[in-house]
């Protein structure tokens, strides 16, 4: 597996179990949760490659589509809603990084920090 990728899915699997020890799960249901994305991120990985080369542009979608997929594949309600509500969390947290972008004259991203 490409190093970008392996290195944002070990991040993003600390940051999700840190939400997932918030919520009431116990952590068995947290390591189902966490041992189920892993394996459908290095599937998914694995026909990204084949498809369609490796993007580290395309990084963050592609863990976002995981997660989706990885929340459809689960049978247990209440962690299905944990998961779904991270899923939520992401989806906002990604909007408000989009609106902080402006495209420069040339069709460039230019990235803006909102003024704390």
């Amino acid at each position: 597996m490409n190093d970008i990728f392996a290195k944002a899915l070990d991040k993003f699997l600390e940051a999700v179990e840190q939400d997932l020890r918030k919520t009431e799960l116990d952590d068995f249901k947290i390591r189902v949760f966490l041992d189920s994305y892993k394996k459908t991120f290095h599937e998914e990985f694995e026909i990204y490659k084949q498809n369609k080369g490796v993007d580290p542009t395309e990084l963050e979608e592609f863990i976002d589509d995981t997660l989706r997929m990885t929340i459809s594949k689960l049978e247990d309600a209440e962690l299905k809603d944990a998961a779904e509500v991270l899923w939520a969390l992401r989806a906002e947290q990604r909007l408000e990084r989009l609106e902080d972008r402006e495209e420069g004259e040339s069709g460039e991203i230019i990235e803006f920090k909102k003024p704390r």
